[in-house]
């Protein structure tokens, strides 16, 4: 966790840095007066530095906030956000193709939306031997979908058996997560003097940081498409 800190700390502190030296060149650039395929690019850069920063403000939390139940999710997630700022500042800058950046976005998805599947049904381990059982096995599941997703992004015209093979684990681990859910409903029932770890109600605050957390990263990848498609034809 210290090293995460850490790690955090000199990301914004390298992002003051670039946000800094980006507009330097903005307003130069701007003030030479010629809109050229360069200033669009400037232009383009700070934008994404901008958004990546606030971004990365919202995944900075102190030691009492609650969103800490989730602090793996949240934690890939801003690792995720530090991948997404590399790989739109080369899209932007003609380093990868529009094709690999849509697929290392989808990238990006997939590992978030594992990230915080399975930091979610951890939440409710220990609440009973069977419970604990379903929670591991499906956590497993969850990394070995989110596994065998990866080729399918990357490489195309897969054979059909992988998709049946991918979509067989995916049904188990949907259907893992359901039945483990059902199962602590049915443990709170029993225990009704226990807090529901499930329950992001308004008093916990974790449903609103979750919120803001997964409507942040869609916004980075709509700003982004945008940007992308914008500048895109710069160059051609």
């Amino acid at each position: 966790m210290i090293e995460m800190n850490q790690f955090k700390k000199y990301y914004l502190y390298s992002l003051i840095g670039s946000l800094t030296s980006v507009a330097i060149v903005a307003v130069v650039t701007i003030l030479i007066g010629t809109f050229s395929d360069l200033t669009a690019r400037v232009i383009g850069t700070l934008s994404l530095v901008v958004v990546h920063s606030l971004i990365s403000l919202s995944l900075i939390k102190d030691e009492n906030s609650k969103i800490n139940t989730l602090s793996f999710f949240s934690d890939t997630l801003f690792l995720l956000l530090v991948s997404s700022l590399i790989t739109s500042l080369l899209a932007v800058w003609g380093g990868i193709g529009g094709e690999l950046t849509s697929k290392l976005y989808s990238l990006f998805f997939v590992l978030g939306f594992s990230a915080f599947h399975s930091n979610s049904i951890f939440l409710i381990r220990n609440k009973g031997p069977l419970i604990s059982k379903l929670v591991r096995i499906n956590q497993y599941f969850i990394a070995v979908t989110a596994f065998m997703v990866v080729p399918a992004i990357i490489i195309e015209n897969m054979d059909d058996m992988y998709y049946r093979l991918l979509g067989s684990v995916a049904v188990i681990d949907v259907t893992l997560t359901v039945v483990s859910v059902i199962l602590y409903k049915l443990y709170l029932q029993k225990h009704p003097g226990e807090k529901n770890e499930l329950a992001f109600n308004k008093s916990s605050g974790v449903l609103k940081v979750l919120v803001l957390l997964v409507l942040a990263y869609f916004l980075l990848q709509i700003v982004f498409s945008l940007l992308f498609f914008a500048f895109s034809g710069f160059g051609d």
